[in-house]
């Protein structure tokens, strides 16, 4: 049985920064000084001389009051168990699917803060730093779900999340992205007993000459994860907004 060698994330840090250069060292308290990164003086490297080849993102990690109930969100977005393991004292799993690997980690019942994450869909933490969300391209599976519908019999006009038709307008998103989340829904009362939180509506954005439908939804301990339908790519070309 392979063992798997992991940095414990409740212990110490201690270690790691003796062997990290002390100028390299940040504190938490402090702004960006000079030699880190910060500011917006982009200058790309002018060759490969400082290039470091030969590694990839490995995971992503999201910690949770309750690994079980995680394991069954994610399982609904197609992601599988892959191995169980003990950081600290904390219970934790590798999951993959959908072109990612995502950690899970069970803070324990004595650490476990009371209610769910920050709400960062919320106006109030809209400035909240660091990692926000992460994103699902749902388009493929979004088409499908609306075709899956219409040949059940559902009328083609858009519909809400109750199932409702609504009336689109401008900068509304359309129908497939409703009929994925109402899928999506469904999949999870059947399975769970569990309804999917919608945390953002649907709502259409452009991204230069790209159009997209894009809602959020928040996983059982309020982490946000975005799902994108791609609705067109327009012909004209566009300038940066910034």
């Amino acid at each position: 049985m392979n063992t798997l060698v992991h940095i414990d994330s409740f212990g110490s840090s201690k270690k790691l920064l003796q062997q990290w250069p002390e100028k390299h060292q940040t504190k938490q308290t402090a702004s960006a000084e000079e030699g880190s990164f910060g500011g917006d003086d982009l200058k790309p490297l002018a060759d490969d001389h400082h290039s470091i080849p030969g590694y990839h993102f490995h995971h992503y990690a999201i910690k949770t009051k309750n690994i079980f109930n995680a394991l069954k969100f994610y399982s609904l977005l197609g992601m599988e168990e892959k191995v169980r393991f003990k950081t600290g004292a904390a219970r934790a799993a590798w999951i993959e699917g959908v072109g990612v690997r995502l950690e899970l980690i069970e803070v324990p019942e004595f650490m476990a803060p009371e209610g769910r994450a920050a709400d960062l869909s919320a106006d109030a933490n809209v400035a909240v730093l660091g990692l926000n969300h992460a994103a699902l391209d749902v388009t493929a599976a979004a088409r499908a779900c609306l075709l899956r519908e219409q040949r059940e019999g559902e009328k083609e006009e858009d519909r809400n999340e109750n199932g409702a038709a609504v009336s689109r307008k401008r900068g509304e998103a359309g129908a497939e992205i409703w009929a994925f989340l109402r899928a999506l829904n469904a999949k999870s009362e059947a399975a769970f007993q569990k309804s999917v939180r919608l945390a953002i509506r649907p709502y259409r954005q452009m991204i230069m000459n790209e159009v997209f439908d894009i809602a959020f939804i928040s996983d059982p301990d309020g982490t946000l994860i975005e799902l994108l339908f791609h609705v067109a790519t327009l012909e004209h070309e566009m300038l940066p907004d910034w």
